[in-house]
């Protein structure tokens, strides 16, 4: 019985590992995206909105909406504060 609740314990332990590598592995790609497209982009709502074509990648994350508007908002202003001497 031991034994049994041992490997039923570790096969959930390794799902749990698998589903939290996907879920970072798919934040990262957000992340990259981001400073990937930050560019091509003349205005922030115009940044906000093709971003928001990847909100896939996130959505599973409590609060995603509001978090990741001001993230892209720190990647924007970051980015352009460079150009605004």
């Amino acid at each position: 019985m031991l034994v049994h609740m041992n490997k039923t314990l570790m096969r959930k332990e390794t799902y749990v590992g698998r589903v939290k590598s996907m879920c970072m592995d798919m934040e990262d790609k957000w992340h990259g995206i981001a400073i990937d497209i930050i560019n091509d982009c003349e205005h922030i709502e115009e940044y906000l909105k093709r971003m928001n074509g990847h909100s896939e990648l996130i959505d599973w994350k409590d609060d995603w909406q509001e978090d990741s508007r001001q993230i892209l908002t720190d990647y924007w202003n970051e980015y352009w504060s460079k150009y605004n001497l």
